[in-house]
């Protein structure tokens, strides 16, 4: 009796290989998957920074600049002013006294967070622009709150006419988000 010998698979071995080749595919798409995923949380947290960052510089550079007192004192219109209004809206306004080589020179600029939504708005004082141009900041925000750092070290919740020809020494903001996060800025006056 001759001996046969196998020239190729048997089915059995054929189904363990497809199975086999499944299963490593199955866990391929899944790993891909969570790089994937875990990329796209990565890269939107990053632009979420980036925007972040834009938007402390701008603050940052306007309280730089922000004057006590701006030129027509007689209004009766302080450099500095914040408050919340009967809406539950949080602004602050400052005159910002430019650099000699910009042409506006001395603008009012308004930070104002209302409806999910931080803003900028700035208008000429020497140049009478009627209407103020407004800049969208931040946008889904559950909530903003400024607080300003008097003197004598002692946080308040606004600065107005008791303060009146005065600078803060700091502003702190703390943003809120729908999902909790909170981030707390501090911004220091000349």
């Amino acid at each position: 009796m001759a001996c046969r010998e196998s020239a190729g698979f048997t089915l059995l071995e054929v189904l363990i290989a497809l199975v086999l080749l499944s299963v490593f595919t199955v866990t391929s798409y899944r790993a891909l998957d969570a790089v994937l995923t875990a990329e796209r949380h990565a890269r939107a947290e990053m632009v979420r920074w980036q925007n972040l960052a834009v938007v402390f510089a701008s603050i940052e550079s306007d309280l730089q600049d922000a004057v006590a007192a701006s030129i027509p004192l007689a209004a009766g219109r302080p450099g500095f002013r914040a408050e919340r209004d009967d809406s539950g809206a949080a602004e602050f306004s400052l005159d910002r006294q430019l650099p000699a080589d910009h042409t506006e020179g001395l603008m009012r600029i308004f930070y104002r967070y209302a409806d999910g939504r931080l803003t900028r708005s700035s208008l000429s004082l020497l140049r009478q622009t009627p209407e103020p141009i407004e800049a969208e900041l931040l946008d889904g925000l559950a909530s903003v709150e400024f607080r300003y750092l008097d003197g004598v070290g002692v946080w308040q919740p606004a600065w107005g006419a008791v303060q009146f020809g005065q600078l803060p020494r700091a502003v702190a903001m703390v943003l809120a988000w729908p999902d909790g996060r909170h981030l707390r800025r501090v911004f220091r006056l000349q």
